[in-house]
């Protein structure tokens, strides 16, 4: 107590009396807490500094020395552990049904021009308008034949088709069931062909489009078959294929004198020849796509419009676009992309020639493909690195084997719990946004890799506070299960403020209008909470105490010489002021000497 210091001083007359500035200064030469010193700045009968004694200092919070003796004495230290476990066991089994989500829902505001758009579209156009896909399908080895042909100008705004369902197609549609041309399509006369010729004769560039129209209808025949499978039959159509081989027409009918479903969807294909007017059962009309480009008719119009959008200029590929029949962005994402590309052939097959798959779904599951596939390894590579770095700063080769227990386990309950408030919509009860995923979109794909890594290092921040006092508490001669209670009484109320202040500061994020920001907000903000009054609390002190010996080694520590009654009088020292012992003014000093020396723990026990 600073009163007894100033008597002892006026006592040995070694100098006058301190002046309360003067205690301030040596308050925190000794690194007492300044809202002690209220306690020895009077000499008045009612300020704790009578004549014979020390007024005692008030502790911070009992409630810590009860938490600490809880959670850290038999038989509590071994049934907190098996409880808490108990306790997380369960969301991580929840965690084992997570399924990554590609909604676009998630990335924009619930409440915007973008999200109002997002939903009209969805209602009242077919699905596959809002991300169509491309794959690209080369025409030939490109070294084959260079390009002899005049390349088309470039394309112009109009030409670009707002639907799957091209201008060419709904014309020739419309010129199919009418009855305005109909020796057009039998071969029985003659048509206008443009006096410019949009192509020059090439005999090498012919051979190469004649295969090249081929490879365009049998992939059109693949993907109608293969997309078609059960038990995944994704409903693809000839309707949603749009490339320049293929008619985007619709002959779909009632299924009758029973046909199989698949086998009146494959009547939706018709296809082109290049340069060739044979009919066959996917070749239904007398007429090729280079008599279609000379035409001077609104068909060789449109048909141009076509080949200057799917063709390269180079004559070297051409693209074909898929509108699939549903929301390219739910659950059935990724294996509607592999089922593509398997069907392509770009994928599971060695075909010479493969289609490529190109659209914002295909790079979006290749992202979180590739993301997913290091994300274990990114974990490995920072739990390991960061648990090297606890044992050589503590010279203990076993803590972080005991951290791991209270890092891993809860990181996993974390997310587990975010699947089923998000994924099962486990609290919509609550009826809050934040708290809930628009549309059952699910639990965003990018939430476990943003924030895991973090949540590490946060709840590693905390345990290392934690060790360090007992490693302190230790060095000093004190036992193991007494050096943990007086850690958990040191750091308690630090540790849980700055959690609180981390738990406000990344709450923030549950009050964002974007959904995917309300679910990393809602992780880092319940594993802050979690990790500051659960882990902290309660594991990690009830396991220190668990095989103490292994906590410290291979480090050689002190013999204890000090237990839970030295710890009462460290925070609530009641001291003789007759002591003539001086006391150090130093933070600092050998663990040895405080060991051998009871009376440096009673004048200097506040010095922690």
């Amino acid at each position: 107590c600073l009163c007894c210091r100033r008597r002892r001083s006026n006592s040995n007359s070694s100098s006058s009396a301190e002046s309360p500035s003067e205690l301030a200064s040596s308050s925190r030469d000794l690194h007492i807490p300044m809202n002690s010193l209220s306690a020895g700045l009077s000499d008045s009968p009612g300020s704790g500094c009578g004549a014979g004694q020390c007024r005692e200092p008030i502790p911070r919070s009992r409630a810590w020395i009860c938490i600490a003796n809880l959670v850290t004495k038999p038989p509590c230290s071994i049934l907190v552990p098996i409880l808490v476990v108990a306790l997380l066991v369960l969301p991580v089994t929840q965690l084992l049904k997570y399924e990554e989500s590609f909604a676009t829902s998630l990335t924009f505001p619930r409440q915007g021009q973008a999200s109002d758009a997002y939903r009209l579209l969805d209602s009242e156009f077919p699905a596959g308008v809002m991300a169509p896909m491309y794959l690209l399908q080369p025409v030939g080895p490109s070294s084959d034949v260079a390009t002899p042909v005049t390349s088309p100008p470039p394309n112009q705004p109009g030409d670009f088709l707002a639907s799957p369902l091209s201008n060419f197609g709904r014309t020739w549609q419309a010129l199919e069931i009418s009855s305005v041309v109909p020796s057009l399509f039998d071969g029985s006369a003659p048509h206008r062909v443009l006096k410019d010729r949009f192509l020059q004769d090439d005999p090498a560039l012919d051979a190469r489009l004649m295969g090249h129209y081929n490879d365009l209808c049998a992939l059109a025949q693949k993907m109608l078959k293969d997309l078609n499978q059960p038990p995944s039959s994704y409903g693809v159509e000839a309707k949603h294929l749009t490339s320049l081989a293929t008619l985007s027409l619709s002959l779909m009918r009632e299924e009758e004198n029973g046909q199989a479903e698949d086998e009146i969807k494959a009547e939706g294909l018709s296809c082109l020849h290049w340069n060739s007017s044979a009919v066959d059962a996917l070749h239904k009309y007398p007429i090729s796509a280079k008599m279609l480009l000379e035409m001077d008719n609104d068909i060789g119009e449109n048909y141009r419009a076509l080949w200057k959008r799917l063709m390269s200029q180079n004559r070297q590929s051409s693209t074909v676009i898929l509108a699939p029949p549903f929301d390219p962005y739910g659950e059935g994402l990724r294996p509607f992309i592999h089922a593509v590309r398997r069907a392509s052939g770009s994928e599971g097959t060695a075909e010479a020639n493969p289609a490529l798959l190109l659209s914002s779904g295909a790079i979006l599951v290749d992202t979180v493909e590739v993301a997913y596939q290091r994300f274990p390894y990114i974990l490995a590579g920072t739990i390991g690195l960061v648990f090297a770095v606890v044992a050589i700063a503590f010279r203990a080769a076993f803590a972080p084997v005991k951290m791991f227990l209270t890092v891993v386990l809860p990181l996993a309950a974390v997310f587990g719990v975010a699947v089923w408030i998000y994924q099962d919509d486990g609290l919509k009860f609550l009826h809050t946004a934040a708290l809930s995923s628009p549309q059952d979109a699910g639990f965003y794909w990018g939430t476990p890799i943003f924030t895991s890594t973090i949540i590490i290092g946060l709840a590693l921040d905390y345990d290392v506070f934690l060790f360090a006092r007992v490693v302190e508490l230790r060095r000093l001669g004190f036992e193991n299960n007494a050096a943990v209670r007086g850690g958990l009484y040191l750091t308690g109320p630090i540790i849980t403020s700055a959690g609180l202040i981390m738990a406000i500061a990344l709450g923030g994020l549950l009050l964002c209008d974007v959904p995917s920001n309300n679910q990393v907000g809602f992780v880092m903000t319940f594993g802050v909470l979690m990790d500051t009054f659960v882990i902290r609390t309660c594991l990690v002190p009830a396991v220190l105490t668990l095989g103490s010996g292994l906590n410290y080694w291979p480090q050689k520590l002190p013999a204890p010489t000090k237990s839970d009654s030295n710890l009462h009088e460290l925070f609530w020292k009641s001291s003789d002021p007759s002591s003539s012992e001086t006391p150090s003014t130093s933070a600092s000093g050998s663990a040895s000497a405080y060991a051998s020396s009871p009376s440096a723990w009673e004048d200097d026990g506040l010095m922690l």
